[in-house]
């Protein structure tokens, strides 16, 4: 992994958190998911250090109105289980009864 990955990442997360905010369109919530997902899929383990910016909208996302809010949320935590890492051990495991 190229390490300016997560130093541009980082830079990004603030704005695409606020993405998740209750005045945020549907499209704006899904980017912001999807911007997630591909940190911790492209940048685990080091995406870790990013998790408390993005893990509550995540998980808050889950329970969103929107569908493909929902499934973006949804994707994110078995892309978390698949190349997070011990990192997201956790929080995987705390989520999936949400997701049953």
């Amino acid at each position: 992994m190229d390490e300016g990955v997560l130093t541009d990442g980082q830079s990004l997360c603030p704005s695409a958190s606020a993405w998740q905010g209750p005045t945020s369109t549907e499209a704006q919530q899904k980017t912001a998911i999807i911007f997630f997902d591909d940190a911790i899929e492209f940048a685990s383990p080091q995406s870790a250090e990013l998790a408390q910016q993005f893990l509550p909208a995540m998980q808050g996302a889950l329970y969103s109105t929107s569908p493909a809010v929902r499934q973006a949320a949804a994707y994110g935590f078995g892309i978390m289980a698949q190349h997070g890492g011990d990192a997201y051990t956790r929080v995987c495991i705390g989520t999936a009864s949400q997701l049953a």
